[in-house]
């Protein structure tokens, strides 16, 4: 049998094959980290019997076809892009997968969630394989501080987060605010692209993100400041996944006056978490006055409620908000920062519900203010399946959809009767969203066995 003179990677690029040592991998292979060339000959195990592909080699471009791999990349884009992170310039990531130019753990992070999204079960089960996958690269090449080891650290941190895995989000989140801090990311490069200031811009936000929820998670110090208003906020997501794809020169035209983007006001949002968290913490320990506690609620749900009314016309949420956004491709994370607005009153308010605790016109006002934003919480999830582009599949959406659940199921059991029917309603929905997202996230059903809604 005549043996092959060019290697699978270089063949699917369309591209010539050099081989400098003959026993070796081709040039090109060579050049990628951690990338086997299907050129060399690997030692054969002593058993003839067939064996499941360990992680070790899963490799994504000989166990994928280069068609698969950017439908699976499409899957990302379609389902995660921009919601529970925002790590890429869209055009730039295409680019880089078409021309097989990614980095093999963060494209091995990425088809961790791209493969669970897939219609064929033996595709869609190898998700946890290529996360695992990206977990050993990253870690052969841990001290390589660059921007692509930071994306690929959140990923694994969402990853982690949607499979119940607290210790290891809060490590990867860590670890990629620690890389971002060497490389300097807060400070924008007057020598860098737009296109590259943005995407470091974006990053070094959703660290920030990361950092708030992954903290609560665990009841860990936050790593990051606050809030530094010197690093700019994220642009206007429209316009950023529009610009080309860098030419490789610093020179950009002159861009147009600062338009902020959905995650701006997300980060915003995000600067009252920490403080519920604390709040939480705080509520039943000795020596705390229902006095002070009152009144921290008080100005931390007008907080919440000043970041709502100080949304721009064009990103509250209205149906023909909804209706443009989905337009551009961007409904799910228009729907995922509203749904993150509710589930932050959820979070702040869910104690008044304990029927226990003394019972004064306010704390009755703060109940029903609680119902109110967990039946939003609902009626948001309930919309992305029902309105084209606005997919929210994240592991982070069965969470708040389980909390949306608790407070409906204890309201429809202590609540008004008159209620009865929309609660029912609204119910039969979540646990609807709940029963589809198990398919992506089997550890959702955790949450929903053991109802542990609410972190303090």
């Amino acid at each position: 049998m005549k043996l092959p003179t060019a290697c699978t990677r270089c063949r699917r690029r369309r591209k010539k094959c050099f081989r400098t040592k003959p026993d070796g991998p081709c040039d090109a292979c060579a050049k990628k980290q951690h990338h086997q060339c299907s050129l060399v000959v690997q030692p054969q195990g002593i058993s003839p019997q067939p064996q499941r592909v360990s992680v070790e080699d899963l490799n994504p471009q000989a166990c994928l076809s280069h068609d698969l791999i950017e439908e699976l990349v499409e899957n990302y884009i379609y389902y995660i892009l921009d919601r529970p992170h925002t790590l890429f310039h869209l055009p730039t990531l295409r680019a880089a997968v078409k021309e097989d130019t990614l980095g093999d753990a963060l494209l091995s992070a990425i088809l961790a969630f791209g493969c669970r999204f897939h219609d064929k079960p033996e595709i869609a089960s190898l998700g946890p394989a290529f996360m695992e996958k990206s977990k050993t690269l990253l870690k052969l090449d841990m001290e390589n501080i660059c921007l692509e080891n930071i994306q690929t650290c959140v990923l694994l941190a969402n990853l982690s987060s949607s499979s119940k895995n607290p210790e290891s989000e809060a490590l990867f989140v860590t670890l990629g605010i620690r890389m971002a801090e060497i490389l300097g990311l807060d400070r924008p490069d007057p020598e860098d692209s737009e296109v590259l200031r943005e995407t470091k811009c974006r990053v070094w936000w959703t660290l920030f993100m990361a950092d708030r929820w992954s903290s609560v998670g665990r009841n860990l110090r936050r790593a990051m400041p606050d809030f530094n208003q010197e690093t700019p906020l994220p642009m206007d997501e429209d316009y950023f996944h529009h610009l080309e794809v860098d030419q490789g020169s610093g020179e950009t035209p002159p861009s147009r006056p600062r338009t902020l983007g959905l995650w701006a006001y997300n980060i915003m949002l995000a600067k009252q978490l920490g403080p519920i968290r604390d709040l939480n913490k705080q509520w039943n320990q000795e020596g705390i006055s229902e006095d002070y506690v009152m009144q921290r609620v008080a100005d931390l749900a007008e907080g919440l409620q000043l970041w709502e009314a100080g949304l721009p016309e064009e990103k509250k949420a209205t149906e023909e908000n909804l209706r443009a956004h989905s337009a551009k491709s961007l409904g799910g994370p228009f729907l995922a920062i509203h749904t993150g607005y509710h589930q932050h009153f959820v979070l702040l308010l869910f104690r008044f519900l304990d029927l226990n605790r003394a019972q004064t016109p306010k704390t009755i006002e703060y109940a029903e203010l609680c119902k109110y934003h967990a039946r939003s919480i609902s009626q948001l999830v309930k919309l992305s399946r029902q309105v084209p582009n606005c997919a929210m599949v994240f592991g982070g959406v069965g969470y708040m959809t389980v909390a949306s659940s608790a407070v409906l199921l204890h309201t429809l059991i202590f609540g008004q009767q008159d209620d009865t029917a929309d609660i029912r309603a609204k119910l039969e929905s979540n646990y609807e969203t709940i029963y589809a997202l198990q398919k992506y996230w089997p550890s959702i059903q955790n949450s929903v066995s053991r109802e542990t809604c609410f972190g303090g």
